[in-house]
């Protein structure tokens, strides 16, 4: 069994595992998809959320917006080599592979903070719209964009990867929850 209250899961099919974060237990479960059991329970955060794979590099990132940080997981050891601050709120995070760079979504402060993948340390943060715990923001290699929704002030702010700069922020309508690129 995995641990209390789990909410969201993540992936790395390249090494065949899966991720459950725990929201009632400060942890996350890794399930070997071959042998279908729990082969490690990781202590992260308070309160984590959507685990996110940076498969090339073996990473995991798990948000947790009680503590407002990042856990940074090694996913062949399957320890936390770093616990990142970031905003208030932290609720999802979105790997750039391209740029080596993940992007988390702060709803209590209005904000995206850029975590460089090498480094793990955050490199900018970049003010956005109003949000909700359920806005998760995409990446997209070929237009070198992160896309974020704003439910709460009807916005879709629009990053350049490459520049870590708001490009647009276009209204769209009532309560946008999640973009599909």
């Amino acid at each position: 069994p995995v641990g209390n209250d789990p909410r969201t899961l993540g992936s790395n099919f390249r090494i065949n595992e899966v991720y459950v974060s725990n929201f009632g237990s400060n942890t996350v479960s890794v399930i070997d998809t071959t042998s279908k059991t729990v082969v490690a329970t990781i202590p992260v955060g308070a309160g984590p959320l959507t685990p996110v794979s940076n498969d090339g590099l073996k990473k995991l990132y798990v948000p947790s917006p009680t503590d407002n940080t990042v856990s940074v997981i090694d996913e062949t050891t399957h320890a936390v080599t770093r616990t990142i601050a970031v905003g208030k709120g932290p609720q999802y995070a979105a790997i750039d592979g391209l740029h080596g760079k993940v992007y988390v979504n702060n709803v209590a402060d209005k904000t995206v903070s850029v975590i460089d993948s090498a480094t793990d340390t955050v490199i900018k943060t970049i003010p956005t719209g109003a949000g909700t715990t359920s806005n998760f923001g995409v990446t997209n290699a070929v237009y070198r964009r992160y896309y974020l929704p704003n439910a709460t002030d009807g916005t879709l702010t629009i990053i350049d990867t490459d520049t870590d700069t708001v490009t647009h922020t276009v209204t769209v309508g009532t309560s946008p929850v999640d973009v599909i690129v």
